[in-house]
């Protein structure tokens, strides 16, 4: 993914339903301790725009995604690569 368009990094969290979700909180925190200015956010997405979303997340240039559930297998397709610690 080219970075080079992002003026300021992007992360953000992706599921259904993420109501109180900590996971923004924890990327923003582990961000900041890493002297990171790497903005976090959290979408909720419905099943129908799934991939829509994920083609959205990706022109936008973000420096990663947090997939929630149910979306860590449906995202697998999407990826250049998968790792063995990514999947759980």
């Amino acid at each position: 993914m080219d970075t080079y368009r992002v003026l300021q990094p992007h992360v953000c969290c992706v599921g259904n339903p993420v109501a109180g979700n900590t996971t923004q909180y924890v990327m923003s925190r582990a961000a900041k301790v890493c002297g990171l200015d790497w903005q976090c956010f959290t979408s909720q997405v419905e099943s129908k725009d799934f991939e829509t979303a994920i083609r959205g997340l990706q022109a936008l240039g973000l420096q990663g995604a947090a997939i929630l559930d149910p979306y860590q297998s449906e995202v697998i397709p999407f990826l250049d690569t998968v790792s063995e610690t990514a999947i759980c």
